[in-house]
């Protein structure tokens, strides 16, 4: 059923290593010359509120994210997408929509969307995620980030044997961009699935 097939949609997301977070909260710090213990500090707490999501543990991942973002001023927005993409694994929405409305606006539009498309998978409703991504997808100016969105959209209903459906969106997702690298995944999804073809 749906909720079967969220689940198992929600389960192929990689959010980031800790690596990337680490990268990104180190130059945000470097950004707003902020001091080296802060970001050491704060390093440590991205990599537990990492470990937290990657256990289920949404409130404990917020918590440590917040505690960086105490030491770390600038990665403000960004602790709040990380705090949203944990509770979207947690399936709690509520917690996903009071998050995302504390962090940038660019931010939610280009990045953070896939926490509200998560929470969707995770409470089962694929057709919510499905129009959420494609709505974000409409909402971006950057080719390649809408790419992915409706690559994102098209994998959703394919997942959930919805096959002419995915087959507009991942058509979509191609004509957008050949040369976007979410496009290459779009037409491997197309080549996977019975009866479809990126033509």
């Amino acid at each position: 059923g749906d909720a079967a097939a969220g689940r198992a949609e929600l389960g192929r997301v990689d959010a980031g290593g800790a690596g990337d977070w680490v990268d990104l909260l180190q130059a945000d710090a470097l950004a707003a010359a902020g001091d080296t213990a802060a970001v050491r500090l704060a390093t440590a707490d991205v990599r537990a509120g990492l470990e937290h999501a990657g256990a289920g543990r949404s409130r404990e991942a917020a918590a440590a994210y917040a505690q960086a973002a105490q030491r770390v001023p600038a990665f403000r927005a960004w602790s709040h997408a990380l705090s949203a993409t944990a509770a979207a694994r947690a399936g709690d929405t509520a917690s996903v929509r009071q998050h995302l409305a504390q962090t940038d606006t660019a931010i939610v539009r280009d990045w953070a969307w896939r926490a509200r498309v998560d929470g969707a998978l995770a409470a089962g409703d694929t057709a919510g995620a499905v129009r959420l991504a494609t709505a974000a997808a409409a909402a971006m100016q950057d080719t390649a980030r809408r790419v992915q969105a409706l690559t994102r959209a098209g994998a959703i209903q394919a997942g959930a044997g919805r096959r002419a459906e995915a087959a507009v969106l991942l058509r979509r997702a191609i004509d957008e961009s050949v040369a976007a690298p979410a496009a290459a995944e779009a037409a491997r999804l197309l080549s996977e699935q019975p009866g479809l073809t990126a033509e």
